[in-house]
């Protein structure tokens, strides 16, 4: 049994096994290598077939490492092993970072259910100035993909100013003015988007805004110019807005082809799409 152990664990480890059993706190440094290199399992694996006796002083570092490589590989009853953690060392430091170090990994993982759920559990009172704009900027843009806009707004508004979040921020405090109808607020916001691949994205954007604040001729400027370029349903959509500019600024031959061009939602014209043209 001993021996198949031994060969369980170096097929799980990578030679975690020598000659002999090694210390407590070699087991612990291995172990972290490979927590560090994102191989969970191969970390709870090898925790199954350590003795205790084995770790000494290093047990709570260990369990803690275990218990960090559960709750990011999503084991069933980890929720109970980390009650049990907190019960047996109420004053780790590591247990305090833990939710907001898995908010991260699930947000940096893409995977904002999971955050928003770790991001809720952080004290943030406990978090340093320097991890500040970090956890504001990434709780921010997670309630922004869950469509909680409202208290999106808030964290990033907290990171508009920084130098590392600053165009990011603006980018989607701007959507998030879209989303609720403050064009003039969208517009303000977009305008301070540095970073060039957030630029192009807003091109639509910026059209739609100053069409729907009634400034047709700068809808059309960046309507035509937007057109250079876009291909497919955004063409569409931006040929309809430039020719519904052209429209309101009684310039009927010039939104002629603008209206022509358009495709219609989900490829059917509305009946206002009809009289526009037949005005034409």
């Amino acid at each position: 049994m001993r021996s198949s152990c031994i060969v369980f664990v170096f097929v799980c480890f990578n030679t975690l096994q020598g000659q002999h059993y090694p210390s407590g706190m070699d087991l612990v440094q291995r172990a972290q290598s490979k927590y560090f290199q994102q191989q969970y399992e191969q970390v709870n694996a090898a925790w199954h077939l350590v003795a205790p006796r084995q770790l000494g002083q290093n047990k709570e570092q260990a369990e803690f490492y275990s218990l960090s490589a559960a709750l990011r590989s999503n084991y069933p009853g980890v929720a109970k092993k980390q009650s049990l953690f907190q019960l047996d060392y109420p004053y780790s430091r590591k247990a305090a970072t833990l939710p907001l170090d898995l908010a991260h990994f699930y947000f940096d993982n893409k995977k904002y259910g999971y955050a928003l759920k770790w991001f809720r559990n952080v004290d943030e009172r406990s978090i340093n100035k320097p991890k500040k704009p970090r956890f504001n900027f990434n709780y921010g843009y997670t309630l922004f993909a869950v469509k909680n806009y409202t208290t999106a707004r808030k964290y990033l508004k907290r990171v508009q100013d920084h130098p590392e979040y600053e165009s990011d921020a603006h980018y989607y405090l701007g959507h998030i003015a879209y989303q609720l109808d403050e064009y003039e607020s969208a517009s303000s916001s977009f305008s301070k988007v540095t970073k060039n691949q957030q630029q192009e994205d807003l091109g639509y954007f910026q059209v739609a805004m100053n069409f729907k604040l009634g400034r047709f001729e700068e809808a059309i400027k960046r309507g035509e110019q937007k057109l250079k370029k876009a291909k497919g349903s955004l063409a569409s959509d931006v040929s309809k807005i430039v020719g519904e500019s052209y429209f309101n600024t009684n310039n009927y031959t010039a939104a002629l082809p603008y209206l022509e061009a358009y495709e219609g939602k989900d490829g059917k014209w509305q009946n206002v799409d009809y009289y526009q043209l037949g005005f034409t």
